[in-house]
């Protein structure tokens, strides 16, 4: 998928609610490139929390999660833990509140994986890089207007 394609998707399904709607291709640009998102945990610091407690509650929710969902949800937070390029992308939320929710893990130990996120990122980052005014006037014509 081209840039533009990308970024015409973006902007007409606004998905993180960034309010791109009634926004200049200017003020999209500056909004797409702010970095206000927590970026990915490395894989050193995702296996420095997963170490110890973590890593066996994890475990056992493989085998004991109390349905298959959170069974596999466990599963594929200790493949993408313990994995050669491991690493949590930004949008590890989710996994983690699920996590907390299915009684796996604690909230304070959801909260010390997302102190390790050492950067800041922000939405263009996200989806490829960084955004400029061009592909952002040539995703809108591909929106229609």
């Amino acid at each position: 998928m081209s840039d533009e394609a990308v970024w015409a998707e973006e902007f007409a399904t606004d998905p993180e609610g960034i309010g791109y709607a009634n926004m200049t291709d200017a003020e999209r640009v500056a909004a797409a490139n702010a970095v206000t998102r927590p970026g990915p945990v490395s894989g050193p610091s995702l296996r420095m929390w997963l170490a110890g407690e973590v890593h066996e509650k994890i475990a056992l929710g493989v085998e004991q999660g109390a349905t298959a969902t959170l069974r596999g949800l466990c599963r594929s937070a200790l493949l993408m833990a313990t994995g050669e390029d491991s690493y949590v992308r930004s949008d590890h939320k989710p996994m983690l509140d699920a996590l907390v929710a299915g009684a796996i893990i604690t909230q304070s130990e959801a909260d010390a994986l997302d102190s390790k996120a050492s950067n800041q990122q922000s939405r263009a980052s996200e989806l490829g890089g960084r955004l400029k005014v061009g592909i952002a006037e040539r995703a809108r014509t591909i929106n229609g207007g």
